[in-house]
């Protein structure tokens, strides 16, 4: 922008008498011009140049004739044609009056390129016209391309010649003013008043750039010496004003160098000087305010140090190549996952680790993705020297320089060996699992963690005669019985949120249109992380269970009605047996006492009359007394018997052995007659007197029975694992086969009872007892030679 240029009231009449010095002002000019660290040059509105400073002519490494006189943009500092392009239409532009913005690249001869921020002013004459144009550009290493905002592109390009023609040296004076004061770079003017003394510089002039990059207002300060505009200069740039007072007085150049500076005005920044000597011991000082580019430059620094710090520590591997594909770089991580070291991967070393077949689809996605710039993401193996191979996951992106040039890519390498072989891993479980619940004699399902099935196995398919596809998602839930729908979701639903497994019975419909009852068991699957993954499930038809368990439900309820009925018919037994025990009772008792009494008095009768009693009557008495006892043993058998199985008797340790010396004892048998007892007699755990009462009427029969007062019984055992067998044998007369059954019968005697006292009760208690105790009794005789009874009793009693 253009700006007036202002002086103070006491360098005015200095100004006008530079004015009227036109040689000394244009070689002030030149010197301003020439040593500027600026890249300057002056232009016809057409663009042609016709002026370069030695700072551009040092940049391109050219002479002024290799450049005047040529258009701006075709100079040799310019080698893109994009470039070309846009100096041409910014030129163009600032001819319509335009103060332009632009950043350009250039690529000097065997340098780096750079990047150079132009403006483009218009200098107009008294008429307003614009007569030159004015590029001044700063330089920068690795800078921005980018246009400013008044930079536009057009569509058709006009070019405007105009001749300027500076007539008089008022106005070519008024020309090198405007030039100064359009300047983006600062400028002042010192005079060194004292060659000795180095705090004598005074303040001649300086442009609006110099008070804009300094922050004061140095307009307001000329005349005033450099100690009174910069107050720390002489505590911080001592230094720096001796080597201005050198270029005063020895009339030689400093090139650019940087100094710091700050005070109560100006914030501490950088800036980037040249000095530079002038007439009458002045100096000029060009400056440019680089703080921010020292900033930048730190955080540049500091972000390539965050860089390779990251590089470094960094899980993944990361590279960088060009678009041709040879690697400029790779970190230690990525050495570790290709199997490669660094100087083996640079260039496109880094293909020999890549397996064979993977190399041919990467190199044909990238023929897909280059012409693009698209972003690239590839799974891929790294096979090591040694045989060992990587799986890895690769993503780059487009690496761009500053003009937005996509220079290569930038990307990582990540180690997928451990998923991938979780993969496979799973893959074959899941081929395991497929091949098993094909094949397995059960329908198998699978939901997933949304509740919806997602796989049924053939059985299933076949069981129901649907597809897969009616059937996934909750089309299942259509064979169900509507009556067992509810029941069924909600068990399923409930076991579902709680992650619990669960056990239901439905019925399903079958593919003949019949429902069948269905066990179903499911189980909550989870992933290897531990996150719920769904259910899987089976089921079985329990069609031909389910009606056992309906008919075993009849019979059970049929059995519950019959155990009532049992339980009544019992309690009425109980109480029948209870007023039977007490008839018993009371006829024994009623029908005892007169047979005590009638015995009483035969014996009384037969005390009195024993002198005159004939024996014929004596006789009948004792007939009379045996008839008697006959009847009272005939009672006490009868209850006996009627007591078999309707009392409780405890259970207790026996000693066979011992409990047949008892009953012997009791028995009393005449001196003649011996009773053997086998040794090996078992003690066992029993109920005593049940046994005991058979033993003693067996025992007793033998005796009472035998035909010979001399006679032998044997009592012997046999063990036959749950039970014992004992048998009672004697030498008896026998008895004959047609009475085997009869004498166990209540009543039944073998001999008329006037020839052997005997009831006809005894060997039937004895059965009952057995039988009541769960054991059996037999009988072996033979006529004139003996008799033996075996009977069995359990090792361990009935409860």
């Amino acid at each position: 922008m253009v700006q007036d240029f202002k002086s103070a009231d006491t360098n005015r009449k200095k100004l006008e008498q530079v004015e009227a010095a036109l040689r000394e002002s244009e070689l002030r000019f030149r010197a301003i011009f020439n040593q500027t660290f600026q890249f300057m040059g002056l232009m016809k509105p057409d663009g042609t140049l016709i002026e370069a400073n030695q700072t551009a002519l040092k940049f391109g490494r050219l002479t002024n004739p290799q450049v005047i006189g040529r258009f701006f943009w075709e100079a040799s500092w310019w080698n893109s044609p994009q470039t070309q392009v846009m100096l041409r239409e910014a030129i163009a532009h600032a001819a319509k009056g335009k103060h332009i913005r632009c950043q350009v690249k250039a690529a000097p001869s065997n340098n780096p390129p750079v990047t150079v921020d132009f403006y483009i002013n218009p200098l107009r004459d008294e008429t307003g016209q614009i007569v030159l144009l004015v590029a001044e550009g700063r330089i920068f290493p690795n800078g921005d391309l980018e246009h400013s905002p008044n930079h536009r592109s057009i569509q058709q390009l006009q070019r405007e010649q105009a001749q300027v023609q500076l007539e008089t040296p008022k106005r070519q004076h008024q020309l090198y003013k405007d030039i100064v004061n359009n300047m983006q770079f600062g400028l002042v003017v010192w005079h060194l008043e004292d060659p000795n003394d180095i705090t004598s510089f005074r303040l001649v002039t300086a442009n609006p750039a110099a008070s804009r990059l300094t922050g004061i207002s140095l307009e307001q300060d000329v005349g005033k010496q450099i100690v009174d505009c910069f107050p720390n200069m002489l505590v911080q740039r001592r230094t720096s004003l001796q080597l201005y007072a050198e270029v005063a007085n020895s009339g030689r150049s400093i090139d650019l160098y940087e100094v710091y500076y700050g005070d109560e005005r100006i914030p501490g920044s950088y800036f980037s000087v040249k000095v530079f000597p002038l007439p009458n011991r002045c100096i000029g000082i060009a400056f440019d305010n680089i703080t921010g580019r020292k900033q930048a430059q730190r955080a540049l620094q500091e972000s390539e140090r965050r860089w390779a710090t990251l590089t470094q520590i960094s899980p993944v591997g990361i590279f960088r190549t060009d678009l041709l594909g040879k690697c400029h770089y790779v970190n230690e991580r990525w050495c570790e996952i290709a199997g490669l070291s660094v100087e083996d991967a640079l260039g496109k070393g880094w293909r020999s680790a890549v397996h064979p077949e993977d190399l041919k689809r990467i190199d044909s996605q990238v023929k897909q993705i280059i012409p693009e710039y698209l972003p690239f993401e590839y799974e891929f193996r790294f096979v090591h020297p040694n045989g060992r191979i990587n799986w890895v996951f690769s993503q780059a992106v487009p690496e761009s320089e500053d003009d937005d040039q996509v220079i290569g890519y930038v990307g990582t390498v990540t180690d997928i060996t451990g998923r991938k072989q979780s993969e496979q891993a799973l893959r074959e479980s899941e081929e395991r699992f497929q091949v098993m619940a094909e094949n397995a004699p059960v329908m198998i399902w699978v939901s997933s963690s949304d509740r919806l099935r997602t796989y049924f196995n053939s059985g299933w398919l076949e069981f129901t005669g649907r597809t897969i596809e009616q059937e996934l998602g909750n089309g299942w839930t259509q064979g169900v019985h509507p009556e067992d729908i509810e029941h069924c979701l909600d068990t399923y639903i409930t076991a579902f949120d709680a992650r619990e497994p669960f056990m239901m019975e439905y019925r399903l419909k079958r593919f003949d249109g019949e429902y069948c009852w269905i066990l179903d068991k499911g189980a909550p699957r989870w992933n290897p992380d531990g996150s719920f993954a769904g259910y899987i499930g089976s089921c079985i038809d329990i069609s031909d269970r389910k009606e056992v368990e309906i008919a075993l439900q009849q019979r059970a309820e049929e059995l519950t009605r019959m155990n009532t009925i049992l339980a009544q018919t019992t309690t009425l037994l109980k109480k029948r047996n209870d007023e039977l025990d007490q008839f018993a009772y009371v006829a024994s008792h009623d029908l005892k006492a007169p047979l005590r009494a009638i015995a009483s008095l035969s014996e009384w009768i037969e005390e009195d009359l024993t002198d005159t009693l004939p024996e014929e009557n004596q006789h009948q008495m004792r007939l009379l007394r045996g008839r008697i006892n006959r009847m009272e043993a005939l009672i006490n058998g009868l209850l006996d018997y009627s007591r078999v199985g309707r009392t409780q008797t405890p259970s207790s340790m026996v000693d066979v052995t011992t409990l047949l010396r008892e009953v012997i004892d009791l028995l009393d048998p005449p001196e003649t007659f011996t009773i053997e007892v086998e040794p090996g007699m078992p003690s066992f755990v029993t109920k005593r007197l049940p046994l005991l009462q058979v033993f003693s009427n067996l025992i007793g029969n033998a005796i009472k029975h035998h035909n010979t007062t001399d006679g032998h019984v044997k009592v012997s055992v046999l063990d036959q694992g749950q039970y014992y067998e004992f048998a009672v044998s004697d030498d008896g007369p026998g008895i004959a086969p047609e009475y085997y059954d009869k004498i166990f019968q209540i009543f039944q005697t073998l001999q008329a009872r006037d020839q052997k006292e005997c009831t006809g009760v005894g060997l039937a208690i004895v059965k009952k007892i057995i039988e009541t105790e769960g054991s059996t009794i037999t009988l072996e005789s033979l006529l004139g030679v003996g008799t033996t009874f075996r009977f069995t009793w359990l090792k361990h009693p009935l409860q």
